[in-house]
């Protein structure tokens, strides 16, 4: 006997021959596509229509590959930046033609703005380091301070900054970074100038032997790297600025012997 077919035509239902159990209707049962065996599912297995089941399973897959692609795409985008930038794009594109140059330019302008800002802000800062260096230079040459031991302990008492007439002008500061005042004659407070700073340093023990004097008591004379190692009055430029109780030492030593220290240039 042939196997029962899971879907047949008119004809082949009507050619059935009857059950000594069941009948054709209870076999069978009718569809639009025709008579579908009437099979009771068992462990999940069924009588249905593979073609649309097919189609359908195609379909979920195809869409679950464009979701999982765009999902890709947004991969570490912020939600909620997104959503600021669309809305954002959504205005743009419902402003009128004059607000959205308006706001091209005004994006134009704050960007120049910004560049201009950080170009200043750097010159203004060489321009800054420029004037307390030749400030310093300046009062060390007038009260003949050596300026290789001193420059740098000058250097870090004065600070520059753009005053109320928009002039950059070099100050003195005390240990604080306030700026620094003397007494005046007229027994007011004022400002310390960088040549009263100098010449302040000039009195203090620690930085006096670096200021010249008359004869052997002199700052004394630079020699090139090197020469007169051997002399006990030679002390290194480097040692000098950065001990200046060294360099007293090695004053009074060659003043004792009647001879002028020694600095080399390291």
């Amino acid at each position: 006997m042939a196997k029962p077919k899971t879907l047949i035509t008119e004809a082949e239902f009507a050619a059935l021959p009857e059950s000594v159990t069941l009948s054709r209707a209870e076999l069978y049962t009718k569809t639009e596509d025709g008579y579908v065996l009437n099979a009771e599912p068992v462990k999940g297995w069924d009588v249905k229509p593979v073609e649309k089941l097919m189609a359908a399973l195609g379909s979920e897959r195809t869409t679950r590959a464009e979701l999982e692609a765009k999902i890709k795409a947004l991969d570490g985008l912020d939600p909620k930046a997104a959503r600021e930038a669309l809305a954002k794009v959504k205005e743009w594109q419902d402003s009128p033609p004059e607000a959205r140059a308006k706001a091209q330019a005004e994006a134009l302008l704050k960007e120049a703005q910004g560049k201009y800002q950080q170009e200043t802000s750097k010159l203004r800062g060489q321009l800054e380091r420029e004037l307390v260096e030749a400030k310093a230079r300046e009062a060390l040459a007038k009260h003949k301070g050596n300026v290789d031991l001193l420059l740098p302990h000058v250097k870090g008492r004065i600070k520059a900054d753009v005053e109320a007439d928009g002039e950059l002008r070099a100050y003195v500061v005390d240990a604080n970074g306030n700026k620094a005042h003397v007494m005046g004659k007229d027994g007011s407070m004022q400002p310390m100038s960088i040549e009263a700073l100098v010449e302040q340093m000039r009195g203090q023990d620690s930085y006096a032997p670096a200021f010249q004097g008359s004869g052997a008591s002199g700052a004394g004379t630079q020699t090139a790297r090197g020469a007169g190692a051997s002399s006990p009055f030679t002390i290194s430029a480097t040692q000098a600025r950065n001990d200046p109780r060294a360099y007293q030492a090695v004053r009074e030593r060659a003043i004792a012997a009647g001879q002028q220290v020694q600095i080399t240039q390291d």
